[in-house]
């Protein structure tokens, strides 16, 4: 790396300059000595943030993005475990690691209106935010998990096309939401990798009206992708979602990247430094399956957990 080389002047040397200078009428540089600048620190490249025992498997790509060629359920699991967002495209897993990423952390409950209030629009509080229309909207729909994988997979299709939800990857994700993959941390214990279909129902039809998949990782959870059918849907989907994580004990909810609707829940960016560091801090701690066979009232979950609050 390039060093930068500045002239430095003492107040002594500054004098005899200006002496030399009002006796010739021209600078005298003999007095100048220079000092060379240390280089500035860097932040770590992408390639960093891949363990060594990866690297046969999976390589970087460009910016944020790596790629490996195998749709193994393991390999997919260990890369969730190690903070990778696993998209793909036809061929190749492209797993994505943030510059940034939008996190709710630490994952709690906003506790009144007003406590918002009090912090700017640039700093708003790391709390889940449940908007007045979602908690009114929410009496109109039932939730389920893990009852539709398939469903949920196709109204992400229907909305969003493939996109990166290839065939290869929904298979891999079926497996891992069938029976969560072991990962080892190459000591003696092992920790679950869980994938979860989050379904949402219209109370009146029993049609489904939204849903999203995602996985948790010790107290992390991490949504990857959804669907909304039905107007609010989707809103009220996040904070009965929101409401159960903060029930269950999860530490921070992953969003990925940046979007409006997610800062509005009250997610916040963290950069890629920061938050591999939460991921290798939280991943450990040991959390049970959230399931819920029965459908119930959105508004329920979220009242519920209002009032343990």
């Amino acid at each position: 790396m390039e060093t930068s080389s500045i002239r430095i002047i003492s107040t002594h040397e500054q004098q005899e300059q200006h002496e030399t200078e009002t006796r010739t009428g021209r600078t005298n540089t003999s007095t100048l000595r220079t000092e060379t600048l240390p280089p500035l620190p860097q932040p770590p490249s992408p390639e960093n943030y891949l363990p060594p025992y990866l690297r046969l498997y999976v390589q970087h790509s460009h910016s944020d993005f790596f790629i490996a060629s195998s749709f193994d359920p393991h390999l997919i699991a260990q890369l969730m475990y190690e903070g990778f967002l696993p998209i793909a495209t036809r061929r190749y897993v492209v797993p994505k690691l943030h510059k940034e990423r939008c996190v709710i952390y630490p994952l709690q409950l906003e506790r009144t209106h007003a406590h918002t209030q009090t912090h700017s629009h640039d700093h708003p509080s790391p709390t889940l935010h449940i908007s007045k229309n979602s908690r009114k909207r929410s009496n109109k729909f039932l939730m389920t998990m893990n009852q539709s994988f398939q469903k949920v997979v196709e109204g992400c299709h229907h909305q969003h096309g493939i996109a990166w939800l290839y065939p290869p990857i929904v298979d891999a994700f079926r497996i891992i939401h069938d029976g969560s993959v072991l990962i080892g941390d190459h000591e003696t214990n092992s920790f679950a990798v869980r994938l979860y279909s989050v379904e949402v129902w219209n109370a009146a039809t029993g049609e489904l009206a939204g849903g999203e998949l995602g996985y948790a990782v010790g107290t992390i959870y991490t949504s990857l992708t959804g669907f909304a059918k039905e107007s609010n849907a989707g809103s009220v989907q996040l904070a009965a979602l929101g409401s159960l994580l903060w029930q269950h004990g999860f530490e921070m909810w992953d969003l990925g990247m940046k979007l409006s609707y997610k800062n509005d829940l009250g997610a916040q960016e963290m950069g890629r430094e920061e938050f591999v560091e939460r991921v290798k801090e939280l991943r450990i701690k040991q959390m049970g399956l959230m399931q819920m066979n029965e459908k119930i009232s959105c508004r329920s979950i979220i009242l519920d957990c209002e009032r343990k609050r």
